[in-house]
């Protein structure tokens, strides 16, 4: 009986340290304070840039004018210049002009996209059912610029 009960806590012991070494790995993995390794992703928060200069948000573009192919043609100078479009084609309303419009309300990355393409106007309309940051929607004042 006696050798069963040490048997018994030798094993809830072992069980014990053995949670206790996965929960400190598990938290030096995700970086913790005090957790004393440092994992990957936290080494490289370093180099995690300004998100208002440099993120390239999700992006569609609307062709709002007769020119067939424009949308296309504008999502490939963004993706070239690194933004994430997920969409494009046709407008279904003809605007006055050009715009880029903030889905998420941080007219810091429509501005960025309009700078990106020479548009003047940035508007604010937010709409999270998108999952989108911005919609550039280029109205028959557009002309892309060459590079």
């Amino acid at each position: 009986m006696r050798q069963g009960i040490a048997s018994r806590d030798i094993a809830l012991v072992a069980a014990l340290l053995l949670a206790g070494a996965f929960a400190v790995s598990f938290a030096r993995g995700l970086g913790w304070p005090g957790a004393s390794a440092t994992s990957e992703a936290a080494a490289n928060d370093a180099a995690v840039p300004d998100l208002v200069e440099e993120r390239r948000g999700r992006l569609d573009v609307l062709n709002a004018t007769t020119r067939a192919g424009l949308a296309a043609e504008v999502m490939d100078r963004l993706k070239d210049s690194g933004w994430d479009v997920v969409s494009y084609g046709n407008a279904e309303t003809v605007p006055d002009s050009s715009a880029v419009i903030d889905r998420i309300g941080n007219p810091a990355i429509a501005r960025a996209v309009a700078d990106e393409l020479g548009i003047g106007r940035v508007l604010t309309a937010v709409d999270s059912s998108l999952y989108l940051d911005a919609t550039v929607v280029l109205g028959v004042d557009f002309e892309l610029k060459k590079r």
